[in-house]
Parts: structure tokens; sequence; C-alpha cells
């Protein structure tokens, strides 16, 4: 399994209510903030290390 978008970025093709013009996909949002999403993936990617 890998992260395919890393950071939110703005598109035009993003026009929603909730996307305003940006693809929120990401698990950084647009200002560098880590998103719930990033810590879930750092626990689950630490535990395979672990394994």
């Amino acid at each position: 399994m890998s992260l395919w978008i890393l950071c939110n970025f703005r598109t035009a093709r993003r026009q929603g209510g909730y996307q305003r013009g940006y693809n929120r996909t990401g698990v950084v949002d647009q200002h560098g903030r880590k998103k719930q999403a990033f810590h879930v993936l750092g626990t689950f990617y630490q535990q395979k290390r672990a394994e």
C-alpha cells in the first residue's frame, strides 16, 4: 500500500461547495497542517514496521 496524494492542491476542476477550487484528498492540507488521515497512516506504517 502506498500514499497517492500527500498534499491538497488547487485545481480548476474542483468547484463544489466543499472543494472550492481544491483537491482535498491529501493527508496534509493546503496550509501544511497534518490531517487526521496523516496520523492514521503513520500509526499503520509504524505497526507494519514492527512486524
